[in-house]
């Protein structure tokens, strides 16, 4: 009976976090002209301690982009107080084509975040640099 009671326990949690998940509202994702964002996510890198921080873009413009400024919004509660944290790379050598998708990510250094902030979500990912082939670029 005990077996029982628990599997049926962990089946409502498991349905229940589903449900707040799909309950989020979107993640705010500012993109460039001919950048679109298609997603943005944390996970676990190999090394203990090391998230890595990536987003996923497509190339909707006609030229070939080689490299992106980007930066990942981390908000959380401490106490009383709020703890944001704006994670900024850029990403170069990228030779993205009209119409490819690729992911950008960039590891933290071991020990700068606690491991959960791999479970907080981004508060907002953005755009900022998008150099072309050929020299032409955009700024936000």
């Amino acid at each position: 009976m005990r077996i029982f009671a628990s599997v049926v326990l962990l089946a409502l949690l498991a349905v229940a976090a589903i449900a707040q998940r799909k309950n989020l509202p979107p993640v705010p994702m500012e993109g460039a002209p001919d950048v679109e964002i298609l997603g943005a996510f944390v996970r676990a890198s190999d090394a203990e301690g090391r998230p890595n921080f990536s987003v996923e873009i497509k190339n909707t413009g006609k030229q070939t982009i080689k490299a992106i400024t980007w930066e990942y919004y981390l908000s959380m509660p401490s106490g009383k107080d709020t703890v944001d944290i704006r994670i900024s790379s850029t990403t170069e050598g990228l030779g993205l084509k009209p119409g490819e998708k690729r992911i950008l990510q960039v590891a933290v250094r071991n020990n700068i975040l606690d491991p959960v902030m791999s479970n907080v979500r981004p508060s907002k990912i953005r755009l900022t640099i998008v150099n072309y082939d050929g020299g032409a670029s955009w700024s936000r």
